[in-house]
């Protein structure tokens, strides 16, 4: 029983760190989305 659990949790933490990396990969491309839509707001 012990085997399947550490199997499980596993999973579920690369799960999670794809998660998390999909999530930082959004805010970074709306940062410079909104950077790059200022700057053309200054010219």
């Amino acid at each position: 029983m012990a085997v399947p659990k550490k199997k499980k949790s596993k999973s579920k933490s690369r799960f999670k760190k794809i998660n998390f990396s999909l999530k930082n990969k959004i805010i970074e491309k709306n940062q410079y989305n909104n950077y790059y839509t200022k700057h053309r707001c200054l010219i």
